[in-house]
């Protein structure tokens, strides 16, 4: 079983308008909803992957029984837990140039977090993958990634940790199985100026030699490259036309994850990965297996680089 957990899920409110006008009324020609947040998008893309999955995390209000409705209506298992404060709308405007303005992330109470601690005690068995993923509240802290290290340690669960800024720089060193930093992430956690791939490689493998078992470093349109112990893999994405950044991220932790989980090498999972990372980037949704299935062949690898 894969579970995600979603501190901070949303209704990703995607706004289409020709033209945009600060200070001035617009009129969106069309408008569409979304269930967001990280971890729900990889427990949405792991369903349509054909694999076990339970979204975990905390909803409220109207918009926290929208989020749960939509996942419903995908069949996508869910265990959330219920809090007072309304779950966030984030708004998605689209136009010539893209503008985001996301909600904050709910203060979390240490009732509703020992909560969550509560079901993974319950839920968790060896051979299980946890990606906690997205924003992290404020009112998380450390003793909630040392019990995550200690559970999974003991229970032989693989996790990951898919976040960015100072949250990814904080809880790193609890030596989550698989990180996915982009190029200026990876300066950050390094302390170092990056501007050769060979300083992408030598970066990434500061990071393993800390105890991180996979390191994937997005490099946008340039592909990405994955570092382990023993491996260097570099991949040149699929080429298409870009429209939709949402999701491409949680695409390549969902499909490498799935292709993980079910065996496969790490090489073809990686390829997987940035297959998916590509079909969703080339759709206006989240991408659907067979989608990914038509970009596998083209993902060219390069190894030991």
């Amino acid at each position: 079983m894969i579970y995600t957990i979603t501190f901070a899920p949303s209704i990703d409110y995607v706004t289409y308008v020709d033209t945009f006008h600060v200070g001035a009324l617009n009129r969106a020609k069309e408008v569409r909803y979304f269930a967001g947040g990280k971890g729900i998008n990889i427990s949405r893309l792991l369903k349509r992957f054909q694999c076990d999955t339970v979204a975990l995390g905390f909803v409220g209000g109207f918009s926290g029984n929208y989020v749960k409705d939509c996942l419903a209506e995908e069949d996508v298992a869910q265990s959330f837990i219920s809090i007072a404060t309304p779950t966030r709308i984030n708004v998605k405007l689209k136009a010539k140039e893209e503008t985001e303005l996301n909600g904050p992330s709910p203060k979390l109470t240490v009732s509703e977090l020992n909560e969550l601690k509560q079901q993974l005690q319950e839920k968790l068995v060896e051979g299980d993958w946890l990606i906690i993923s997205g924003s992290i509240p404020s009112t998380v802290d450390e003793t909630f990634f040392e019990f995550i290290t200690q559970l999974c340690e003991q229970r032989k669960v693989k996790w990951v940790l898919d976040t960015s800024g100072t949250a990814l720089a904080s809880y790193i060193r609890y030596k989550p199985t698989l990180v996915k930093p982009n190029e200026h992430e990876l300066a950050e956690l390094v302390g170092e100026k990056i501007t050769t791939f060979e300083q992408i490689v030598q970066a990434a493998k500061k990071l393993v030699a800390q105890g991180i078992r996979f390191v994937v470093v997005s490099l946008g349109s340039k592909g990405a490259v994955c570092v382990t112990e023993t491996n260097v893999i570099r991949a040149e994405s699929p080429k298409g036309v870009a429209v939709n950044t949402v999701g491409a991220g949680d695409s390549v932790v969902a499909a490498m994850t799935a292709k993980l989980v079910e065996g496969t090498s790490l090489i073809e999972a990686f390829r997987y990965g940035v297959a998916a990372g590509s079909a969703t980037a080339f759709s206006e949704d989240l991408c659907h297996g067979e989608e990914v299935e038509a970009l596998v062949s083209q993902v060219i690898l390069h190894e030991g680089v």
